[in-house]
């Protein structure tokens, strides 16, 4: 059986109908569909969930919780769920009937641990069609935990995307590795991704779209610019540490490149942010990647040894 997870906070009910709508329209016969209010405040939203939940009660679940975030909502439904798969979906975006279908197909086509599609980005989910047929494209697979953790790291993109969604996971492994990782609200998902490959050995992906990203969502973590924004530099080190831990030597150095970049953007932006007293902590995180430095631009070098050595400059920065 396959668990779909799908977190919430606040989500508007217009957007969420078609997102439960796509996951309860899958195609694939054993399935559950675990919903994770995340302490919402919206009571539309809430009363929504409740009538569903009464509703499609062989299908559906929805677990209430308090608000700590959408990685801990993803965790619960990990903890919850009752299926030997799990598929993540975000609140405001949708999927292609047959996605969870064809998820199963390409996992079954080998000893794979993880399967992967691409995503369509959309402007608006009203008007998609999640029952629209798309053309089957070749597969292809990576294997060994370290190309994958260094493919991961090495491209935004494909082969292997940094969100949790439009992929199918083995629960097994999922309950090994998933963990929150609190203090961090933007790349929480990059965490979990790289945790869950020190323990996968194999991936397959096919390149067709059938996740929809809704990009028209205003309200998304994703579009929302605040101190929050910073905590991007502590998901590099936290990737970073993992692959130190696992002795990925050329994904660490990867991870290293990007942690220190992400460390010196996170101080320059600390008081754009209204964050001034972010700058001391990440200024001493800074200091732990010191030997990355000759990897940076002249540009990034200038701003890290100012960082490393007069740190308050940037208290008063404009």
């Amino acid at each position: 059986m396959i668990s779909i997870v799908i977190p919430v906070y606040n989500t508007p009910v217009s957007l969420l109908k078609l997102c439960i709508h796509s996951a309860l329209a899958q195609t694939v016969v054993e399935k559950e569909v675990v919903i994770v209010n995340d302490g919402s405040t919206s009571r539309e939203t809430v009363q929504y969930l409740n009538e569903l939940a009464s509703i499609e009660k062989e299908t559906l679940r929805v677990i209430h919780t308090d608000n700590q975030g959408v990685s801990a909502a993803r965790y619960t439904g990990v903890q919850e769920a009752r299926g030997e798969y799990v598929v993540f979906l975000d609140a405001d975006d949708a999927m292609n009937v047959y996605l969870c279908e064809r998820l199963l197909e390409l996992l079954y086509s080998g000893e794979y641990d993880m399967a992967e599609i691409a995503a369509k980005e959309v402007l608006e989910l009203a008007v998609i069609d999640i029952e629209e047929k798309v053309e089957k494209k070749e597969s292809y697979y990576i294997s060994g935990t370290e190309n994958l953790e260094k493919l991961m790291i090495e491209s935004c993109g494909r082969p292997i995307n940094w969100a949790p969604w439009g992929k199918i996971f083995r629960r097994s492994l999922l309950l090994k590795t998933y963990r929150v990782h609190h203090g961090i609200y933007r790349g929480e998902d990059v965490v979990a991704l790289a945790e869950y490959l020190t323990v996968c050995h194999s991936v397959v992906c096919a390149e067709e779209p059938l996740y929809y990203y809704n990009k028209g969502n205003d309200g998304s973590a994703t579009q929302s610019l605040t101190w929050k924004t910073l905590t991007i530099a502590d998901c590099w080190v936290a990737v970073y540490g993992i692959q130190k831990e696992t002795q990925c030597i050329e994904a660490m150095e990867i991870a290293g490149v990007l942690a220190t970049e992400a460390l010196i953007g996170a101080v320059v932006h600390a008081k754009r942010r209204n964050a001034k007293d972010k700058i001391l902590h990440y200024s001493r995180l800074l200091r732990g990647f010191k030997e990355y430095k000759k990897r940076l631009s002249k540009k990034n070098q200038v701003k890290m040894y100012i960082i490393l050595y007069i740190p308050w400059f940037y208290r008063f920065w404009k």
